[in-house]
């Protein structure tokens, strides 16, 4: 559980200044603890505890339902199949973000994942972008 506090802590630092995070969907997996739900369906962990203290509502996936998760086990698989071309998971990091991606914008012009993420953002939240950066 560690870990996932340490992950999300890095999505919080490297992000939560452009758009804090309304909503985030986790798995029903031990490291989260949400296997222990009282009557109503409801758990309360540290890792829970962490991310909603930020105002961000924690959502688990339903049992046996793999669809819901297939974009992250497909992060994964893809991960895993190219890891050994790079040295440490930040360059792989940035080679996914950066690489055209066949989901988005693909005909007619490459878009990446970061591309995407700045063209989907709100109006609001590139306004706030703008004036972080001119301060």
């Amino acid at each position: 559980m560690d870990y996932s506090i340490e992950a999300v802590s890095v999505m919080i630092e490297s992000y939560y200044w452009i758009k804090p995070a309304d909503q985030l969907l986790i798995d029903n997996g031990s490291e989260f603890r949400a296997h222990r739900k009282n009557k109503e369906g409801e758990w309360n962990s540290d890792f829970k505890k962490f991310v909603t203290s930020y105002g961000t509502k924690v959502i688990t996936t339903r049992v046996k339902h793999p669809q819901t998760n297939g974009k992250l086990e497909r992060l994964f698989g893809n991960y895993n199949c190219f890891r050994e071309c790079f040295n440490e998971v930040n360059e792989w990091v940035d080679w996914y973000n950066n690489r055209p991606h066949g989901s988005l914008e693909f005909y007619g012009y490459l878009e990446t994942p970061y591309e995407a993420f700045w063209r989907k953002l709100s109006p609001e939240s590139l306004i706030h972008v703008m004036e972080e950066r001119i301060i």
